[in-house]
């Protein structure tokens, strides 16, 4: 092996252990409590071989999201539909996930809100997710997409994140039906815009319909109905008060 081949694959596994190093820390901290010599301490460097690896830390914190969070491996439904894989991956349960291993979600949530780092997070994610998604998709494609990529965070930050009592310990059975009806409505798989076709998946629980409205067969109750005195008493009243005056 050459010395400038060796000097080469030193170098990339240098770069792999940093882009480790720092997808753990950003899923741990917000990126604003994220140093690269933190990082470089993690990984036993010195802190120059991090700036000459990636040049600056938002330039690090793009190459470990893209590293991490994988949009279109996400979209590949192969011979299920778009929106029973997207449910699949979604509730997927993580096999023996460690507290310090990378966790796309926490990287998410825990630096969205610093300006530098949130806008890279957009970027990422209409490059990476919203772009081949909304590629996928009949018209309005972008708002279908944003709308599935909104529904599949707030579930994912409720149930993994929060850890909501509703969702968290709940078999992925009795939430798929759930979540697919979501991701159906957002996709368009059940129907265009305006569709009225209401079939639940088998096994979904019962949800009660909209409240009956005007033109619904249940009249509209008047302004005498919703009070305790008869309209004619009170119409017999308001006669003998004239009648006085």
């Amino acid at each position: 092996m050459s010395s400038s081949k060796k000097i080469h694959q030193q170098s990339q596994s240098t770069r792999e252990r940093i882009l480790a190093a720092a997808a753990v820390r950003f899923s741990m901290h917000s990126y604003e409590h994220v140093g690269l010599r933190d990082i470089a301490a993690d990984i036993g460097v010195d802190v120059a071989l991090v700036h000459r690896a990636f040049g600056s830390k938002e330039q690090l914190f793009a190459a470990t999201l893209k590293q991490t969070f994988h949009g279109e491996a996400l979209l590949a439904a192969g011979d299920r539909t778009l929106s029973e894989h997207l449910t699949t991956e979604l509730l997927k349960e993580p096999v023996g996930k460690k507290a310090d291993q990378p966790d796309p979600l926490q990287m998410l949530v825990r630096s969205i809100s610093h300006p530098q780092a949130g806008a890279i997070i957009r970027r990422h994610m209409q490059e990476d997710l919203l772009g081949p998604l909304s590629a996928l998709l009949n018209d309005p494609a972008d708002q279908r997409a944003a709308l599935a990529a909104g529904c599949m965070l707030g579930i994912g930050m409720m149930r993994y994140v929060l850890q909501s009592d509703a969702l968290k310990d709940v078999r992925q059975e009795v939430l798929s039906p759930l979540v697919a009806r979501i991701m159906d409505s957002c996709l368009g798989e059940m129907g265009p815009v305006g569709s009225v076709n209401l079939a639940r998946p088998a096994g979904s629980p019962d949800v009660p319909g909209p409240s009956p409205s005007r033109g619904s067969g249940r009249k509209e109750p008047t302004r005498c109905d919703r009070s305790k005195q008869p309209c004619e008493a009170r119409g017999k009243s308001r006669t003998r008060s004239r009648t006085r005056q």
